[in-house]
């Protein structure tokens, strides 16, 4: 089972790769998320799966003007690497259960 940190990202990412939440608003959340539940509460394999898409989240970038490096992502590269997030803690939960 998912320490009760690496559970409560899990509806944030599910609002933003469902629609109900932008990239904006799914960055600022994680943002505003991830200080309270940092590694100290997370299992190595659980910071390995949330660090990655904390980087992700940290290079997006909304405005297309502003994208001038190659590692600033836009919506759709943000939301692919949500995804695989969610997966990532999906298949860890699995494996942990059973």
């Amino acid at each position: 089972m998912l320490t009760e940190p690496a559970r409560n990202h899990q509806p944030l990412i599910v609002r933003f790769l469902s629609g109900q939440d932008g990239a904006t608003k799914f960055e600022r959340n994680f943002f505003d998320e991830w200080p309270r539940r940092y590694r100290p509460n997370l299992t190595d394999r659980e910071f390995e799966i949330l660090n990655e898409l904390f980087w992700a989240a940290e290079d997006f970038v909304a405005d297309l003007k502003l994208r001038d490096s190659p590692e600033d992502l836009d919506e759709d590269q943000l939301r692919a690497a949500a995804t695989r997030a969610l997966q990532a803690l999906h298949a860890l939960d699995a494996e942990q259960q059973g």
